[in-house]
């Protein structure tokens, strides 16, 4: 992907998020993902991936940047509790569950948002 490329693409995540999220274009990412406490939007470059790929996983993650909730309780919880605390609780406390919880969790929250930024 062409430097111009990569600018242009990351304007246009800060222009869909309204807000001035940091982008980084990572070639040792395997996917994309947004941290939605430090406001960072990571897309990987990956060798002869096409345009729509790209505008794609911007959309998917912008989407975590509008409409996924995060609170200052979020955060002092994932500062407290750490980041699967969440899927603990939905696992009753069964530690072998909770990667599994998690992952329901992460599928769900994708397709909500996923919704969310397609209407």
């Amino acid at each position: 992907m062409t430097t111009i490329n990569k600018q242009s693409k990351s304007i246009l995540s800060r222009l869909l998020a309204s807000e001035n999220i940091h982008v980084l274009h990572d070639v040792e990412a395997k996917t994309a993902s947004f941290d939605v406490q430090k406001r960072v939007l990571r897309l990987p470059v990956f060798k002869d991936m096409s345009e729509e790929m790209y505008d794609m996983f911007v959309g998917h993650e912008v989407s975590h940047a509008l409409y996924t909730p995060f609170t200052d309780e979020d955060a002092k919880s994932i500062k407290e509790n750490g980041c699967l605390n969440a899927a603990f609780i939905v696992a009753n406390g069964d530690r072998n569950m909770v990667h599994i919880a998690h992952q329901y969790m992460n599928v769900v929250e994708d397709a909500r948002i996923e919704r969310l930024i397609k209407n």
